[in-house]
């Protein structure tokens, strides 16, 4: 029982022959940062030639098409014009009565 416990502690506790580099440490985590940028880079580099070299040609415009409709341009300034002529009218005829609808 006791070698099966001194067995045991000694796997727990580190020891001290085996004491690591740090700097080895810090080359494996520049050396695993380097590859996988490559890694990365390779994939987009890959990945945008892909999208560049299929594109697909996209239909042209058709000239006919109206993307403003000259009769609701029209409605809207009328609309506007007759604000302005009431708006004319009550500067020149003033009302005695503050008139909220206006």
């Amino acid at each position: 029982m006791d070698k099966l416990l001194k067995k045991i502690k000694t796997r727990l506790i580190p020891s001290r022959r085996r004491h690591t580099n740090p700097n080895k440490d810090w080359l494996v985590l520049l050396t695993l940062f380097f590859v996988v940028n490559i890694i990365l880079i390779g994939y987009l580099i890959l990945k945008h030639h892909n999208i560049t070299g299929s594109v697909p040609d996209l239909p042209k415009p058709d000239p006919e098409i109206r993307l403003i409709d000259p009769e609701a341009i029209d409605s809207v300034l009328s609309v506007y014009e007759q604000k302005q002529k009431k708006i004319f009218e009550l500067t020149e005829n003033p009302s005695e009565i503050p008139d909220p609808s206006i």
